[in-house]
């Protein structure tokens, strides 16, 4: 489930559905958070599209306390630095808009590490793009999903 609110108060909730494509090997499809920082996370999604692929969006709050989303993705299961943009209109569905990714923004790197399956070491250098404000800086902390992931 995603439950949403936008600045103009209009708010909802959607059940959302998986891609359908091949799921990576090990698929690491899941949300993901730090006990020891709680309040942000990581939704990872795990594919093999004929190599392996993960699609990331951090959920993070901006300079006067708003939730933000940034996205990015690896050509790789293992994690490593992933290259990170900032979006506006401002929502984690937005890439099926059709001009998604004319507005598409830097902002900054996540440094995602796994420990097996389901554990692992995550930092942030996230710099929000205008018209927000703010940044997401985190030193490797551990990070685990909400639930195993689906096998």
């Amino acid at each position: 489930m995603f439950a949403w609110e936008l600045d103009d108060g209009s708010k909802g909730i959607e059940l959302l559905h998986s891609s359908g494509l091949p799921s990576g090997a090990p698929n690491r499809t899941q949300t993901w958070f730090s006990p020891l920082d709680s309040g942000w996370g990581l939704a990872i999604e795990s594919l093999y599209i004929g190599a392996p692929f993960e699609f990331i969006g951090a959920f993070v709050y901006d300079a006067k306390g708003q939730p933000r989303w940034v996205v990015g993705d690896s050509n790789s299961n293992t994690g490593g630095s992933i290259q990170l943009t900032g979006h506006r209109p401002h929502c984690p569905g937005c890439p099926w808009i059709a001009d998604w990714s004319s507005d598409s923004q830097p902002a900054g790197r996540l440094q995602l590490g796994y420990q097996g399956q389901s554990a692992g070491p995550s930092g942030s250098s996230i710099q929000l793009p205008p018209a927000y404000r703010g940044g997401w800086m985190r030193e490797a902390l551990p990070i685990q999903p909400v639930a195993p992931p689906v096998q």
